[in-house]
C-alpha cells in the first residue's frame, strides 16, 4: 500500500538527528558496518587515496573532504596518513559532507558511527553520480569512458575530476576483501581509468556470490531495509503499532474520501474538544469510534500524539493523494486515444473566473466518456490566456494537442472567434481539431432572436418576463401560486413557481409557458390582484389584443389570415433559416451530414458510402493513403455483414451500435469501420457536462468558504 510505505520513505529522506553519546550503535555482526578499530581508525592506504588525495600527490580536495573537515562544527581534520590521531567527524552537514564527484568524497570511516546511517542515506537517495552530457576525455591510448557502461553496469559512477570509474555500493559499504587481486581499492579509492580492460575489468569486480562487490550489495540491501538493523526495532514500534497505524491511515482516507465525494467542507469553526460541533471530518471520526471498537482503541488507547492523522495538513495530504490516484487512472484510461475537449468558464463565489475543462473520448469498451480534468483560475478571459491555461492543464495529464479531434465551447467571441478566437488558435496547431458550437446554445439562441422577429412574438414574451417580475415583488403575490402542488410523479408534494425565462438557459422559455399554463387560474388571480392594488395599472395586467380591419394611418388592409401567415408565420420560419444558416457553418454541417449515414435505425437505411467514405478525407491525419483506399471496400462488406446480424438490430443510436461492436469483436473485424465510429462519437454535440461542473463548483465554493484558494485547503 503507497500510504502505508510513505512514512518509511519521509524517514529515509529526513534522518533525525541521534545523540553522539548514545550507547546504540548498528549491529556489529551486520555486514552493512565493519567492527574493530578500524573503523575509527580507517584503514587507509599510504598513498593518500583515501583522504581524496590523487596518488599524483595533487591536494584536490579542497573543494570536498579538506573544506569538509574545517567546516562548521565538523573538526575532522588532522595529519595526512592513516591512523595518525585522526579525529572523526561527528556532525553530518550535506552542503558540505555530500559531495557529487566520487574522486573528491570524503570516506565513509571518516565519519562517527553514530552518523554513518545518516551518511549513507544521504548518498543512497542521491543515487550515483552520472555526468549526463559530458565529453568523456581521451587517454594516451586514445580510449575514453563510454556512457553505455552506465546501462549496463548500475553501481558504475564516473568522477570528472579525476576521469575515472568508481563502485558506488563498494563506497558506502565496503566489506574486507578476501582477494586483493579484485581492484577493490581501485574501484573505492584510485579509481579505474584503464579504459581499454573496462570490458574485462568490470566483471572481474563484480565477481561471485561472495565477492566484495556483491558483499557489499547485500549490505545495502539490508541497510534498505530497516527490519534488519537495531535501530529499526529501538526506534519504530511493533507490528501491531504499525496495524494501528494502518488503521487511523485507513480511517481518516475513507472519511476523507467520503467528504470529497459529497462536495462537504472538512474543518470546522471551533474544533476545540469541549466545541459541540468540530466540523465534518472529526465529528464524522467520533461517529466512527463509537461503532467500530477498533478504530476507538487505535485513535484513543495506542495512540501518539504524532500520529493521530487528524490534522489539517494530513486531511490536506489525503485530500490530494485522492486527486493524484484519479488523475492516475484517468491518464491510463485515456492513454493515447484521440480526444476532444469540452470548455467553459465562469465566476465562483469570490469573482474570481474559472475555467473548466472536460475530456471527451471512446473507452476500450466502445462507451463514450467524458472525464473532469479540473478547474483552472484565468487572471482574464482572453483567448492567449485560455489557450495557455488549456495547454498547461493538458500537459499535466499528459495529453498531446495532436491528438486533439474536437472543441466544444459556447457562442462567446473570445472562444469561437473565426480570425483570433481560442478555436482558431488550436486549429492552427491541429487542424483536425475541429471546432463545435454547443448545439444546444445554438438551438436556444435560434429561439432567442425568433422570438424578437416580429412584434407579436416580442410583445408575448416581453409581456411574459412582466408576470413572472410582477407575481414574484412581493411574499403575499407568491403566496398565491403555493397553492398550486404536484400530487403525482415527479415532484410529488412541492410546491411550483414560475420561471424566467433566459438566454442561455436552455428550454427556459418553454417550461416558463408550461408553468403559466398549469397555474392559469392562479395567474390571473395574482394578475388581478396586482390591478386592483396599482394606482397606475402596468402592462402586466393583461395581454395584447390585434386589431383587425383597415388601418387609419396608411389605409392597407390587414386581414387576420395575412397577419397570422405573412406577419407571424413566414417570418418566423425566414428568422430560423437565417440563424440556422448563420449558427452552424459549412465544415460543422458537413461533418454532420457524414456522420448521419452511420446512423444505425431502420437498419442503416441512411448509410452513404461516398459520404462516409468523405470522413477519411476530413480526417486524413488518422488514415494513411492506403487505409483510405481500402475503406469503401470494407465499407461494403461492413454493411452486408451487420445487417444480417441479428444483434444489431436493438441498436437505435450509434453510441449503443459501438459498444455492441466492441462485444462481438466486430471492431477487429472492420478497424477502419470502428475508427470512422470512434471520430463521429468524440464530435462534441452539447456542453452541459461542463455546465455541471459548475454547479458543483457552487456547492462546494460557498459563502462561507469564499476564501477558498485554487489549491485545496479543506
Amino acid at each position: 500500500m503507497a500510504l502505508r510505505q510513505q512514512p518509511e520513505a519521509l524517514r529515509l529522506s529526513a534522518p533525525q538527528e541521534k545523540n553522539p553519546q548514545s550507547p546504540i550503535h548498528p549491529n556489529p555482526r551486520s555486514p552493512m558496518v565493519g567492527a574493530g578499530p578500524e573503523e575509527d581508525g580507517g584503514p587507509i592506504s599510504s598513498s593518500g587515496a583515501g583522504h581524496g588525495r590523487p596518488p599524483d600527490g595533487t591536494d584536490r580536495s579542497r573543494d570536498g573532504a579538506a573544506a569538509a573537515g574545517r567546516g562548521r562544527g565538523a573538526p575532522a581534520t588532522g595529519t595526512s596518513g592513516a591512523g595518525r590521531g585522526r579525529e572523526l567527524i561527528k556532525v553530518f552537514l550535506p552542503d558540505i559532507h555530500l559531495i557529487s564527484d566520487p574522486g573528491l568524497r570524503i570516506p565513509i570511516e571518516r565519519f562517527h558511527p553514530n552518523i554513518r546511517g545518516d551518511v549513507k542515506k544521504a548518498y543512497l537517495l542521491k543515487g550515483p553520480t552520472r555526468p549526463h552530457g559530458h565529453n568523456f576525455p581521451h587517454n594516451h591510448d586514445n580510449r575514453s569512458f563510454s556512457k553505455i557502461w552506465f546501462k549496463k553496469n548500475d553501481w558504475l559512477e564516473y568522477s570528472v575530476e579525476k576521469d575515472a570509474a568508481f563502485c558506488f555500493y563498494c563506497f558506502l559499504f565496503k566489506q574486507e576483501p578476501l582477494d586483493e587481486k579484485l581492484g577493490h581499492d581501485v574501484f573505492t579509492k584510485v579509481g579505474f581509468r584503464t579504459w581499454k580492460n573496462a570490458y574485462d575489468a568490470f566483471p572481474l569486480h563484480v565477481g561471485g556470490p561472495t565477492s566484495c562487490h556483491n558483499r557489499a550489495r547485500t549490505a545495502c540491501d539490508d541497510f534498505r531495509n530497516e527490519r534488519a538493523s537495531i535501530n529499526h526495532r529501538v526506534e519504530r514500534h511493533d507490528i501491531n503499532a504499525e496495524a494501528r497505524y494502518e488503521t487511523r491511515l485507513t480511517s481518516s482516507l475513507l472519511i476523507a474520501s467520503f467528504l470529497i465525494s459529497q462536495g462537504l467542507g472538512f474543518r470546522g469553526h471551533n474544533e476545540s474538544p469541549s466545541s459541540l460541533n468540530k466540523g465534518n471530518f472529526l465529528e464524522m471520526l467520533e461517529w466512527f469510534k463509537n461503532r467500530n471498537s477498533e478504530v476507538k482503541v487505535a485513535f484513543e488507547e495506542f495512540c501518539p500524539q504524532n500520529a493521530k492523522m487528524t490534522s489539517h495538513m494530513i486531511q490536506k495530504d489525503l485530500t490530494e493523494s485522492c486527486a493524484i490516484e484519479v488523475s492516475k487512472v484517468i491518464k491510463e484510461e485515456i492513454g493515447d486515444k484521440p480526444f476532444t475537449v469540452l470548455i467553459d468558464k465562469s465566476r465562483d463565489i469570490s469573482v474570481a473566473e474559472q475555467m473548466a475543462v472536460i475530456v471527451r473520448f471512446v473507452n476500450d469498451k466502445g462507451m463514450v466518456v467524458e472525464r473532469f480534468l479540473g478547474l483552472k483560475h484565468v487572471e482574464d478571459t482572453t483567448s492567449n490566456t485560455l489557450k495557455k491555461a488549456l495547454l498547461e492543464m493538458l500537459g499535466g495529464y499528459g495529453l498531446s494537442i495532436a491528438r486533439l479531434r474536437g472543441q466544444g465551447y459556447d457562442g462567446a467571441s473570445n472562444m469561437r472567434g473565426e480570425f483570433n478566437g481560442l478555436q482558431k488558435q488550436i486549429r492552427d496547431e491541429n487542424p483536425h481539431a475541429f471546432y463545435v458550437h454547443c448545439f444546444a446554445h445554438q438551438l436556444q439562441l435560434v429561439i432567442v432572436s425568433v422570438a424578437s422577429c416580429c412584434s407579436s412574438f416580442d410583445d408575448f414574451f416581453n409581456y411574459v418576463g412582466l408576470i413572472v417580475t410582477s407575481a414574484s415583488s412581493s411574499c403575499r403575490k407568491k403566496d398565491n401560486w403555493r397553492v398550486v402542488r404536484f400530487f403525482s410523479g415527479k415532484g410529488k408534494h412541492q410546491n411550483t413557481n414560475l420561471v424566467r425565462p433566459g438566454d442561455t438557459r436552455w428550454g427556459s422559455h418553454f417550461i416558463t409557458l408550461l408553468r403559466i399554463e398549469s397555474m392559469w387560474n392562479s395567474t390571473v388571480k395574482v394578475l388581478s390582484m396586482i390591478h386592483e392594488d396599482e394606482r397606475n395599472p402596468g402592462r402586466a395586467g393583461g395581454l395584447p389584443i390585434p386589431r383587425w380591419g383597415r388601418s387609419r394611418l396608411d389605409g392597407n388592409l390587414i386581414t387576420q389570415g395575412h397577419h397570422y401567415r405573412v406577419d407571424t408565420l413566414y417570418a418566423a420560419l425566414d428568422a430560423i433559416i437565417t440563424e440556422l444558416d448563420h449558427r452552424f457553418n459549412e465544415v460543422s454541417s458537413e461533418l454532420l451530414t457524414c456522420i448521419a449515414c452511420l446512423d444505425p435505425r431502420d437498419s442503416f437505411s441512411r448509410f452513404d458510402i461516398d459520404k462516409i467514405a468523405r470522413l477519411t478525407e476530413i480526417y486524413d491525419q488518422d488514415f494513411s493513403i492506403v487505409e483510405r483506399s481500402m475503406i469503401r471496400d470494407q465499407l461494403e462488406t461492413f454493411i452486408l455483414h451487420v445487417r444480417r446480424v441479428e444483434d444489431f438490430i436493438p441498436c437505435h443510436d450509434l453510441g449503443s451500435f459501438a459498444i455492441k461492436m466492441v462485444e462481438t469483436e466486430k471492431h477487429i473485424a472492420f478497424p477502419l469501420v470502428y475508427r470512422l465510429i470512434e471520430l463521429a462519437l468524440l464530435l462534441p454535440v452539447a456542453t452541459a457536462s461542463v455546465e455541471r461542473a459548475f454547479s458543483a463548483m457552487n456547492i462546494i465554493k460557498i459563502d462561507l468558504r469564499n476564501r477558498m484558494k485554487d489549491d485545496f485547503n479543506p
